[in-house]
Order: C-alpha cells, then sequence, then structure tokens
C-alpha cells in the first residue's frame, strides 16, 4: 500500500473522520474512511489483579456510543509525555481507588483496526486489596469498580447478561483464556 493523500471529512472536539487514499499492491486507488482522535493519543488499558486473593478488577461504565453500561478494563488516554506504565496505574487509581505497581506493558496494539487508528497499550498490573484513594471521575464518567475473585468468572458474565452490560472484547477474551486455563475441556 502506497499512501497518496489524506484529509480530514468532518471534525469534532475528541474525534474527527478521516479519508485516506492509496494505491494498493495491484496499483488499483482506493479510499478508506476511519476514525481518529484529534490529537492522536493512545489509550492504556489495565490487567489488574489484587495482590493477595488476585481477585480481576473490572469497571461497569456508561458507554455513550452503547447507550448503556459496558463491562470493561479499567482504560484512558496516555497523557502527553506520560509512559503507558504510569498512564495504566494512574487510570486505575482514578476510575477505582486501587493503588497498583506496572508488571508488564505491551507493544501498542489496534483497538479496531478497520474502524479507527487509535492504537491501546495493554498494561498488566498487582494492585492493593482494597481501594486506598479516592476516585477522580470526572462529570460525565458514570464507574462502578467490581472485583471478582478466580472461581466467579462465570457468575460476572451471568450478571453483565441479566444486567444487559455490553462485554468489551478484550475483557471478554481475557476472561474466556481463564476459564479455559481452569476447565478441564481442551
Amino acid at each position: 500500500m502506497r499512501v497518496v493523500d489524506e484529509r480530514v471529512v468532518c471534525e469534532g472536539r475528541w474525534i474527527e473522520l478521516r479519508e485516506r487514499r492509496y494505491v494498493d499492491r495491484n496499483g488499483g486507488r482506493r479510499e478508506w474512511r476511519y476514525a481518529a482522535r484529534t490529537d492522536d493519543r493512545s489509550a492504556a488499558v489495565v490487567i489488574a489483579h489484587t495482590r493477595e486473593t488476585r481477585s480481576l478488577i473490572t469497571v461497569v461504565q456508561t458507554r455513550v456510543p452503547f447507550g448503556g453500561p459496558m463491562l470493561e478494563f479499567p482504560a484512558g488516554l496516555i497523557e502527553p509525555d506520560e509512559d503507558p506504565a504510569a498512564a495504566g496505574v494512574r487510570e486505575l487509581s482514578e476510575e477505582t481507588g486501587f493503588r497498583a505497581e506496572a508488571l508488564r506493558v505491551l507493544p501498542p496494539a489496534a483497538s479496531s483496526a478497520g474502524l479507527s487508528n487509535e492504537t491501546i497499550y495493554l498494561v498488566w498490573a498487582i494492585a492493593d486489596e482494597t481501594p486506598s484513594v479516592d476516585t477522580n471521575h470526572s462529570e460525565s464518567e458514570d464507574i462502578i469498580t467490581l472485583l471478582t475473585a478466580p472461581g466467579e468468572i462465570d457468575g460476572l458474565l451471568a450478571r453483565a447478561a441479566n444486567e444487559s452490560w455490553v462485554l468489551d472484547a478484550k475483557l471478554a477474551i481475557y476472561l474466556q483464556s481463564i476459564m479455559d486455563r481452569s476447565s478441564s475441556i481442551r
């Protein structure tokens, strides 16, 4: 692929629609429209377990594009000049009140490659057993923190279904991998 040009089709305060014109491998001229953050920042997504009980920390947060609650990992934008590990620890604290230590950060990953150029960093962290700092939600954030013990994943998924929570794909894959490891089905 060779990019010919790119333009902003529609711009809002936080997001814009871009159109990229390119030449494909066969010489064909093509166009692709995708969403992008106006400042092109990446996000940190935090996969955190508590230190002693290994409970998974997740959040239920109202997501406007879905018109309701979503069950997901704590996450947020990485500030300019902030590294992904620090952003992950900060976001976990702001959204849930848990203090944590980042253990590992994966290289940037695409969150929805056909729709957006957004990249995310998955940050693995170990957190204190209970929240110890005040949360710092913006006026538009409606966040509930959940702790799920290792053997209670089926219950979490049942609750999500019963309460009509949309399940974030990153969390769904992670939960399935945990269930696969503890199951005798291979």
